[in-house]
């Protein structure tokens, strides 16, 4: 793999460094990118120029990760750095925040972070690594995947400490191999080795997202972002190698039906008064469309009796066969417990269910799941809304988004009228 795009910012804050990750080598595997250096601030990333098939088979990647040094008003080692594959609109030139969001994340300060994409985090600071996907980090909006299981399908959190296998990120000058397989289904194999005591080895399994719908295309650019904040830590990459298996897939059918543009309106359904929300507030019902898991809806007291959003998309009339809800920042007793999808074709006057669920309890804020259902039917507004919490008087959530198909609109009546009338005009002419 050639050519490649190195990206550095300042996130907005013109006291840190912006530069980007240097190279050395000769254009071989064996090059190494210093993907961090020992300096507060950093925020990079580097990706290949040529774009990747997402395919049946899936992929797998390999390359050596190593920690060599930190300044000396550098107490802690920090941040970390991530493999991502992506299909942000910025293409290889994606890079987001610093810090613990090792330039992959967003933040409340630069907002989102890598969209459509897909990240495992190795982090030197908490030595733990971990899958997140649609570019969020931390506070910033990480949206973590759920029940990732170790080698020996224990039940593991969206991050993990790899200390008890003997691994020790923050060990100078000891190379790393890490090993990920994508089956091109839903799992995700991770390996990292010591290559100086080779029985030091961490694995686990985690379950995937649907890839298509998240990266909403069938190819990606693959590559590595990096970060230091208050602390640093030198982080070196090298070694990488990328293969993809099996046929590419079709490009996706299914997409976005909200868009943060969507008029959107909060409701409670549930007995009792209570006032709704309102959009443009600080946590109205828009900020469940705008894609930032930072920012939610929040719902009190009685606005929070089987509370939802109805939303006109401006994409017209669409066939919905997927729902995403994202949890919030506060208590997760506010979290919802589950959910309801309704369409109707009349502005909201009547209301048909189309699918209904349980949402499990997520286990991280700012954690996505996920949920697929049958439907052929097409609407123009829909409603979804949330009949149980955790528990909690009070409501929220960050994100909502249905997935399927836009119904293209039907051909002008009045301009094929006016076209055959033309044609007939022209006919009559001498």
């Amino acid at each position: 793999m050639t050519g490649w795009t190195a990206n550095g910012t300042d996130n907005g804050n013109a006291g840190n460094n912006s530069s980007p990750p240097t190279v050395s080598g000769s254009g071989t595997v064996a090059d190494v990118v210093k993907i961090t250096d020992a300096i507060n601030g950093l925020s990079r990333s580097y990706f290949n120029n040529t774009p990747q098939p997402l395919t049946t088979l899936g992929w797998t990647a390999d390359f050596s990760y190593t920690y060599t040094g930190n300044s000396t008003t550098s107490p802690n080692l920090a941040d970390g750095i991530a493999f991502v594959i992506q299909n942000d609109s910025r293409g290889p030139s994606a890079v987001a925040g610093g810090g613990g969001n090792v330039g992959f994340g967003g933040s409340n300060t630069i907002g989102g972070g890598i969209l459509n994409s897909q990240a495992v985090k190795m982090s030197i600071f908490g030595n733990t690594t971990g899958l997140y996907h649609m570019g969020g980090i931390d506070n910033g909006g990480f949206f973590t995947t759920t029940g990732a299981t170790n080698a020996g399908g224990s039940p593991n959190p969206p991050s993990a400490t790899v200390t008890g296998a003997g691994i020790d990120l923050k060990k100078p000058a000891n190379p790393y191999t890490v090993h990920l397989s994508y089956d091109g289904v839903s799992t995700l194999t991770q390996t990292i080795t010591d290559t100086i005591t080779p029985a030091n080895s961490y694995s686990r399994n985690s379950p995937v997202p649907n890839t298509l719908r998240e990266l909403g295309a069938n190819q990606f650019y693959v590559g590595f972002t990096g970060g230091t904040g208050g602390f640093n830590a030198e982080q070196q990459i090298s070694n990488f190698t990328f293969n993809t298996n099996g046929t590419q897939l079709a490009p996706p059918t299914v997409v976005p039906i909200f868009k943060p543009i969507d008029p959107v309106t909060a409701v409670h359904l549930g007995a009792g008064g209570g006032t709704d929300p309102l959009s443009g507030t600080t946590e109205g019902p828009d900020k469940t469309l705008d894609g930032n898991s930072s920012t939610k809806m929040f719902s009190g007291s009685n606005g929070a009796t089987n509370p939802g959003v109805v939303v006109t998309p401006t994409a017209g009339a669409s066939i919905a066969n997927a729902l995403a809800v994202v949890s919030a920042n506060d208590t997760p007793t506010r979290d919802p417990a589950s959910w309801e999808v309704w369409g109707s074709n009349d502005g909201g006057a009547n209301f048909t269910m189309i699918a209904s669920g349980a949402l499990a309890g997520f286990d991280n804020r700012f954690s996505r799941q996920d949920f697929d259902f049958v439907n052929i039917t097409q609407y123009t507004t829909y409603r979804v809304n949330f009949p149980s919490d955790r528990g909690s008087p009070n409501f929220q959530v960050a994100d909502v988004q249905l997935y399927g198909s836009i119904v293209p609109e039907p051909a002008s009546f009045g301009l094929i009228a006016a076209s055959i009338l033309m044609m007939v005009r022209r006919r009559s002419l001498p």
